[in-house]
């Protein structure tokens, strides 16, 4: 059985996997909160392209744990798929050291793919490890998520300055370096996860000539998804074609699997989908801040102070530390409200977490139109912006991952946390056509003027604060039949 320690304290092997969260983050994120800086410094992308193949390999992150559940619930166990991942992302990171074009699209796809295969199968694995203390689930989840800012708040700081003043392919190096660390630790970690039980084995194979030799299926995927990626990321106009394709492949499975449930779990089902809407709509509000956003702070944030400029890529590292500040404030109101009885509901969690992000785009939109003389917006819009963004992020995605994570259907929890990651895809895709809304283009000596940007910035990110405050209220709906069918699984 998994662990099954009764105390108030958190399971032991909780800090394992908080460490490998926190160096799989540190390597993940080294590439992610650079891509915006490097396509548009170095490759001298223009807004346009920047912003789609941002918003396009984010979305491929996204989507593969898809890839990663499914495998998991039908061809491999969690362990193997995990160790892949990191396999995976380490070769990725070093790909990108490369500087070619080529090696650039092919670096990211290996990234996407191995994501895809490390995360789902260490969430599955994390939930594992809460079957037998479920009102300590959510706290758990929360302080898993700290330690996934806790890497991204670090790679921000240390990668993010060596790219910026050192050199970009030294900075993926580093982000590749660090993968490769955490792949020894989680081969160190093996057997233990083995003696708790957490790695679950998968339902038989309906297909029979996987059974043969599912290892080696499992490691083919790897080069044939990564070349399919790269193909997807350097062509744009297939990318669209490719998430639509999959949305309907999506939406067919999970109505399905919704037929051949129960009625208990037909309306868990529906829950999930209500709170990964929601979630999606979230994200892609949210997500401006990996986007859009590192332009903005770019053209448009006062940063030089006492003679010295903050470097772009250190605002990268605002929200993971907020998180980590914040992160396990919540963690213990959560437990001592269950504790007390008192738990808040789901939709409660969803509709503040709303409410916040809300907040930090009204906030963004009157710094951007209360600008300097010379254009510039001052740093505390921005500083207490993406606080509130923070706030409504540890509300709703810990809460959305360890509900989803007890409320699927048995036998296919890695299919419903790939769904759980595809609703950030699809909403990762979609910042990247709110960004696309920014754009701002050269003059003919290829000059952008701080001036011109702020009030660009500014028009699109109020229209987003309205749109999430319309969001919260269209939750409203969906909170007494949220409230009505949790109960049920209790």
């Amino acid at each position: 059985m998994p662990h099954t320690q009764r105390n108030h304290s958190h399971p032991p092997f909780l800090w394992m996997f908080f460490t490998i969260e926190t160096l799989g983050n540190f390597s993940h994120y080294g590439v992610r909160m650079l891509l915006v800086l490097y396509m548009s410094l170095s490759l001298k992308f223009n807004d346009h392209v920047v912003y789609g193949i941002y918003g396009s390999f984010v979305a491929l992150i996204y989507l593969t744990p898809m890839i990663g559940g499914i495998m998991a619930d039908r061809l491999l166990k969690n362990s193997f798929l995990m160790r892949l991942g990191a396999i995976s992302i380490t070769v990725g990171g070093f790909v990108l050291v490369y500087q070619d074009i080529n090696a650039f699209y092919f670096g990211l796809g290996i990234t996407a793919i191995g994501y895809g295969l490390f995360k789902p199968n260490l969430m599955r694995m994390m939930g594992r490890l809460y079957d037998q203390m479920e009102f300590k689930r959510e706290a758990g989840f929360t302080l898993f998520f700290v330690g996934s800012n806790l890497g991204a708040a670090a790679t921000a700081l240390v990668s993010g300055y060596i790219g910026n003043r050192i050199g970009w392919h030294y900075a993926f190096f580093i982000a590749a370096t660090v993968m490769l660390l955490n792949l020894i630790l989680i081969f160190y970690a093996q057997k233990r996860m083995t003696t708790l039980n957490l790695d679950v084995r998968p339902e038989s194979l309906t297909m029979r000539w996987l059974k043969k030799n599912p290892k080696l299926w499992g490691i083919l995927s790897v080069p044939f998804f990564g070349l399919l990626f790269a193909v997807l990321l350097s062509q744009q106009h297939f990318f669209f074609q490719g998430i639509m394709l999959t949305a309907i492949v999506i939406t067919a499975y999970t109505i399905v699997i919704a037929f051949k449930s129960t009625s208990l779990d037909r309306k868990l089902i529906n829950v999930i989908l209500i709170l990964v809407f929601f979630h999606l709509i979230f994200f892609a509000f949210f997500e401006q801040l990996g986007n859009s956003m590192n332009l903005f702070v770019e053209r448009s944030i006062e940063r030089t102070y006492l003679g010295f400029q903050i470097p772009t890529t250190w605002f990268q590292s605002l929200n993971p530390l907020y998180v980590i500040l914040i992160g396990p404030l919540i963690s213990a109101l959560w437990l001592t409200l269950s504790y007390r009885g008192r738990d808040i509901s789901i939709a409660a969690k969803f509709f503040g977490a709303l409410l916040f992000l809300s907040a930090g785009f009204g906030l963004f939109t009157v710094g951007a139109f209360n600008t300097d003389c010379d254009g510039k917006v001052s740093i505390l819009w921005l500083l207490f912006g993406i606080l509130c963004m923070t706030i409504g992020e540890v509300l709703i995605a810990p809460v959305a991952m360890s509900t989803i994570t007890r409320i699927s259907p048995k036998g296919h929890t890695g299919y419903f946390i790939g769904l759980y990651f595809l609703s950030v895809s699809f909403g990762n895709y979609i910042s990247g056509f709110i960004a696309k809304l920014m754009a701002i283009s050269p003059d003919e000596n290829g000059q952008i003027y701080a001036v011109e940007c702020a009030p660009v910035y500014g028009g699109i990110y109020g229209k987003v604060a309205l749109a999430a405050l319309g969001a919260s209220l269209l939750l409203l709906i969906f909170a007494p039949f949220l409230k009505k069918t949790l109960a049920l699984k209790h």
